[in-house]
């Protein structure tokens, strides 16, 4: 399932990892995140708490990370292909789930009423102008 969420966590905003801990716990989408799209490398909080300021997540993976005391982000090497990899998960999506648009005169009419005339796609404007 596509989900796209992009989320920050802010390791400055929790006293010590144990309150840190209690978050994660309560965050099932947080609790395995992946630093590289091969999924053989997950990221422990534990040992990145003390270190890093903020995280960047992409669904399940790292994209950008931040050092404490730094303004500098540093983005992930592999976020190219997780980003390309993603893309190409979404347009199957998009491919299976296309609908076959009926070109005739009341359907079209239906959707200029629904989605109005700039909504219509080129070939529901061209069978249009063919009516002409």
């Amino acid at each position: 399932m596509v989900k796209n969420n992009i989320i920050c966590i802010n390791f400055n905003n929790f006293k010590n990892y144990k309150e840190f801990s209690k978050f994660i716990d309560k965050s099932e989408n947080l609790r395995k995140i992946y630093t590289g799209s091969d999924f053989s490398n997950t990221l422990s909080y534990e040992s990145v708490f003390n270190k890093l300021s903020k995280v960047w997540i992409l669904d399940n993976y790292i994209m950008y990370i931040q050092h404490k005391g730094s303004d500098e982000m540093i983005i992930n090497p592999e976020l190219e292909k997780i980003i390309l990899e993603k893309s190409t998960e979404i347009n199957n999506i998009v491919e299976e789930t296309k609908v076959e648009i009926i070109l005739d005169m009341d359907s079209i009419l239906d959707r200029i009423n629904d989605v109005g005339v700039d909504g219509l796609t080129l070939e529901e404007k061209d069978f249009l102008n063919k009516q002409n």
